[in-house]
């Protein structure tokens, strides 16, 4: 039943992720944010900022929604996966990436209204939470199924 539980916290935070880079997408190109974008992007956003516990404003809120806290554990080992072989390639693009990741998840938290990133660097955000996103659904492999115990065999 755990992995289960955990299978529908995954599979929300990645539909959920997906959601937002397409939005991320849509605002890079001009798109203004609808109630449901920005709905979205600040839930993004307090997810990232519960997974991300580099910043001790971040980890020191002073309520931590449950669910939250149980889905930001769940996708943690997945998030600095992703984002190690994001910035990999990003690093060209983005100098200071502590910087970028401050703006980042400002942003996300106003609801995508606040915004000192560049059309670019929304496009390369949107690009992070796809591969984000599509990195939690790889690790659903047994669908939320639990994975039968291994009987042992004496011999």
């Amino acid at each position: 039943m755990v992995e289960l539980l955990e299978s529908a916290h995954i599979f929300e935070a990645s539909t959920k992720l997906q959601f937002a880079a397409t939005c991320l997408s849509k605002i890079a190109g001009g798109e203004k944010p609808t109630q449901q974008t920005r709905d979205i992007l600040t839930w993004t956003g307090t997810l990232l900022m519960r997974v991300d516990w580099r910043r001790d404003e971040w980890a020191s809120a002073a309520y931590i929604n449950p669910v939250m806290a149980t889905q930001a554990t769940a996708v943690r080992p997945v998030f600095f996966e992703t984002f190690f072989k994001w910035f990999k390639e990003a690093k060209r693009e983005v100098p200071d990436i502590g910087d970028f990741l401050k703006l980042f998840y400002s942003f996300l938290r106003s609801g995508g209204v606040e915004s000192k990133l560049t059309s670019e660097q929304l496009d390369l955000a949107a690009q992070f939470l796809q591969a984000f996103s599509e990195n939690l659904l790889s690790r659903i492999s047994t669908n939320g199924i639990p994975k039968p115990n291994p009987v042992p065999v004496f011999a």
